[in-house]
């Protein structure tokens, strides 16, 4: 088994790694859309020129050519990139912020660093913090909760998704002397419960599944988009375990706004990469 510092080494590269991919990736995407801003600029003003021109004044056969290649081309990138959704590349990174959210708690981290660097891994907390929560988009939680049909839930309770407003409004607007657990981290808690029981019901084929990491686990084998791997679900099921955990625990803690914020954020993210990771369309 590998040393402490061998795993933090490890991972320590992975990021590395990732790192540089991603800018590998920025790299060729940023030439793409140059690319094809370009050929949409230029089909938009050779359609026009085409449209003017008089029939019978030019041969046609030179132009075609060029635009089947370019067409042709165009074609099979779309198809590779259709390999890949771009839902599963955001699922996998909402996986790994999910991961970096404990050493996103200021609290949490000052506890496992030397002492000359408590205000430093403080600032580094906020920072990591900051950017995970840039990929936190409420409105687009939303759009695809909707997607999933989240606007209905279980009868005689509250959709998943007027759970989730209500979980983040109490957070925005905190009523003062209110529990953030029962106003808030409870709510968002039964958002991700009754969403699991929704896409339990609507599954294609019906089987038994009756703890929560069976469930899941039938969820993603069933509505999982093409390239979302049994590694994935795996990751669902021990974020879910963690969090389920966290938020039942939570009941009898005082939390402070900062805690609050931790445990919110956390179960956004889980939310968040295990419905990007699933493909509406399979849903019955």
């Amino acid at each position: 088994m590998p040393s402490d510092d061998q795993s933090k080494d490890e991972v320590q590269r992975l990021i590395r790694e990732a790192n540089n991919n991603s800018r590998e990736l920025f790299k060729h995407a940023s030439n793409y859309v140059r690319f094809a801003q370009y050929v949409a600029d230029l089909s938009d003003a050779s359609v026009e020129a085409v449209t003017l021109t008089v029939p019978g004044k030019l041969d046609w056969t030179p132009f075609a050519e060029p635009w089947q290649r370019l067409n042709a081309l165009q074609n099979e990138l779309l198809a590779n990139m259709q390999v890949l959704p771009t839902e599963v590349y955001m699922s996998s990174g909402s996986t790994a912020a999910y991961a970096m959210t404990g050493l996103a708690n200021p609290n949490y981290i000052v506890n496992i660093v030397p002492d000359d660097k408590k205000d430093q891994a403080r600032s580094a907390a906020e920072k990591l913090g900051h950017v995970i929560d840039q990929s936190i988009n409420k409105d687009d939680i939303l759009t695809l909760m909707d997607q999933f049909g989240f606007s209905n839930g279980i009868p005689g309770k509250k959709s998943p998704i007027e759970q989730f407003q209500i979980a983040w409004a109490a957070f925005e607007q905190p009523v003062r002397e209110s529990n953030p657990v029962s106003t808030s981290l409870i709510p968002i808690r039964e958002c991700i419960d009754d969403s699991i029981a929704v896409l339990i019901q609507r599954r294609p084929r019906q089987e038994p599944a009756k703890s929560w990491e069976d469930k899941i686990a039938s969820i993603g084998d069933q509505l999982a988009r093409n390239g979302i791997t049994p590694t994935d679900i795996s990751l669902w099921i021990g974020h879910w375990d963690k969090l389920l955990n966290k938020l039942s625990g939570a009941k009898h803690d005082i939390l402070s706004r900062e805690e609050w914020r931790a445990t919110l954020r956390e179960a956004t993210l889980f939310l968040q990469e295990f419905l990007q990771g699933l493909d509406p369309a399979k849903l019955r």
